[in-house]
């Protein structure tokens, strides 16, 4: 019996050490790279331990980004663009970009869930801005708005007053003024502002010969804000200021340090249809010129959905970065870590990176027959909305 019982004992303990062993070589293993005995990992990449518990700072692993590692899908992160092994991890007085690069459908029903590492003696505050950007052009709408009504009862702005709209090139027909940052009622509505608003009718009695009777309205709504266009983490995760925009997470840890997570969800849980909601991750060569107004840290050049708009008085400046901030009691700046995440469209590009560390070859749709029949694009990311050459408008639209 007891001989027995050890046996059982036995096989526990060795089914046990297997099933560790596959979970930690799942978490470094990518479709297409066979992870065998002899070589364990991905090459020039360490298989990534399980990930450290939440809410236990760690002093000795300093100010790190991760993404928390699972096996079920493999996602790459590292410090800088020509490495793919160097921990993300910010020294006092470093401003570091980092990179999680992940597969789009991965992404897609995954999403990415970042840990961050705060030690006790580093900073004295902690800032968290996550990223959003405009899904939709935004701004304020005209200071003034015009509606008439001419002889024939036809409804729009009779530009030369003749009493017929549409007998002149400056005439235009339309029933109502309308501002081209209003969706509804299909979308939101993305127009700030006030205006003054003329109506005229014209009346055949008015002089020799008829003329416009005029009213005007001033002080007239246009009834949105350039907030409903906003999207991305921080819309789902931020409260919001009086102006609709997410607020900045701020905690004190001067003497506790913090560790925690930070997710906005998966693109599919949040009903996207691309990947931009996640992946914020943009090639500078491939947008128009940068937005001066733009903080010092955004200078560059820029999708178009991470431009300055000013509407009721107010700048909605977007993020394109997941930002951490280390602070001082001043405000000043202790440590930074900037993290962006490439989604990849091709297997093939993916595993390029892994071999060589800095290239990042864009891919749009997949080679034929797919991109012939199914116009498979895949997931769209920020490179689906370059605006060089007049490619987009830089917007990924609603549906996202």
């Amino acid at each position: 019996m007891k001989s027995k019982k050890l046996f059982w004992l036995n096989a526990f303990a060795l089914a046990t050490i297997l099933i560790v062993e596959f979970n930690l070589t799942g978490c470094g293993k990518i479709d297409g790279l066979p992870v065998t005995a002899a070589t364990p990992s991905i090459p020039g990449i360490p298989i990534a331990p399980p990930p450290p518990p939440v809410g236990v700072v760690n002093d000795s692993e300093g100010f790190y980004v991760i993404n928390r590692t699972s096996p079920n899908y493999t996602y790459v992160n590292h410090k800088g663009n020509t490495t793919m092994s160097e921990p993300c991890r910010a020294a006092s007085g470093e401003l570091i970009n980092c990179y999680v690069e992940g597969q789009e459908l991965d992404l897609f029903y995954n999403g990415v869930e970042l840990q961050y590492n705060l030690p006790t003696t580093l900073c004295t505050y902690f800032r968290l801005r996550p990223y959003y950007y405009f899904s939709q052009a935004a701004g304020s709408g005209p200071s003034s708005a015009q509606l008439d009504t001419d002889s024939n009862g036809v409804t729009g702005r009779d530009g030369d007053s003749s009493g017929i709209i549409g007998d002149d090139g400056s005439d235009s027909a339309y029933s109502s003024v309308a501002c081209q940052y209003d969706y509804t009622p299909d979308g939101p509505n993305c127009c700030g502002g006030r205006y003054t608003y003329t109506t005229r009718s014209w009346n055949p009695d008015l002089g020799a010969s008829g003329g416009y009777e005029a009213a005007s309205v001033p002080n007239v709504s246009w009834g949105g804000t350039p907030a409903n266009c906003l999207s991305g983490p921080a819309m789902k995760t931020q409260s919001k200021d009086t102006a609709g925009r997410p607020v900045n997470s701020l905690s004190y840890v001067g003497g506790t340090g913090v560790n925690s997570t930070y997710s906005g969800g998966a693109p599919i849980e949040n009903g996207k249809g691309g990947n931009v909601h996640v992946a914020n991750y943009y090639d500078a060569a491939s947008f128009a010129a940068a937005d001066s107004q733009l903080p010092n840290s955004l200078l560059g050049l820029t999708p178009t959905a991470f431009h300055r708009v000013d509407a009721n008085g107010v700048a909605f400046v977007p993020q394109p970065f997941y930002d951490f901030q280390c602070l001082d009691a001043s405000e000043e700046f202790i440590a930074q870590i900037l993290v962006q995440v490439r989604s990849w469209s091709r297997k093939s590009n993916f595993l390029d990176l892994v071999a060589n560390p800095g290239l990042y070859q864009i891919s749009g749709a997949e080679p034929a027959p797919w991109n012939t029949l199914y116009d498979i694009f895949d997931r769209g990311n920020w490179h689906a909305y370059r605006t060089i050459g007049g490619f987009s408008t830089g917007y990924p639209g609603l549906g996202e």
